[in-house]
């Protein structure tokens, strides 16, 4: 946790400052046009801390700091979720930036720019819109009251993962976005589902 609440606050901190300066992060180990920019350094340092969160997510029910209830199938959930961000965001941003030659940073006359483009468009949308707003609501599944509803849910949110972790590489290397905008419209589902249960649930009380 450390770890990755250290990686989150730099990484807010240098893009901020990027914003703020045009401060361009620099190219670490650099090699012809390949190279780990610093701010993707700070995104593996990230991927690092939620792999060592990994382990205790698939085997053990948990409590939040708030002492809510959180089972094993709900942590599994988040568990397959972190994996999938850390595979589609870090792991194929990474292959990327070493693979330069094709992709052409996402500009100029490379053969590779529309799937860098791709790409940036992907794990936008995937890792930093959709991955969230799965974990806040499996985060909160514990205010559902029922197996159906939870089983509802979590198959859900199992499609969106499969379905943007997939896209992500269907839309980069493919180019072609449908698979992503499965996992987007099925998001949108998700939280339509989600409030409607709990409203439901809210009146039943």
């Amino acid at each position: 946790m450390y770890i990755t609440l250290t990686a989150t606050v730099a990484q807010t901190a240098l893009y901020q400052y990027c914003a703020c300066t045009g401060y361009e992060p620099p190219d670490l180990f650099a090699s012809g046009p390949n190279g780990l920019p610093l701010d993707d350094l700070i995104l593996i340092i990230l991927g690092v801390g939620l792999l060592f969160l990994t382990p205790a997510l698939l085997f053990r029910n948990t409590k939040d700091i708030n002492a809510r209830y959180h089972p094993k199938h709900i942590n599994r959930t988040i568990s397959f979720i972190l994996l999938a961000y850390i595979i589609s965001v870090v792991a194929l941003g990474l292959y990327i930036e070493f693979h330069e030659q094709f992709f052409g940073h996402a500009e100029g006359n490379a053969s590779g720019v529309p799937n860098d483009l791709a790409y940036i468009r992907a794990h936008l949308l995937f890792g930093f819109m959709v991955v969230p707003l799965l974990l806040g609501t499996l985060l909160n599944m514990d205010l559902l009251k029922g197996k159906k509803q939870l089983s509802l849910l979590l198959g859900i949110v199992i499609l969106i993962i499969t379905a943007g972790l997939a896209g992500t590489f269907t839309w980069t290397l493919l180019l072609s976005p449908i698979l992503i905008e499965i996992s987007v419209y099925l998001t949108a589902l998700l939280l339509f589902v989600f409030a409607f249960l709990l409203m439901r649930n809210l009146d039943k009380n």
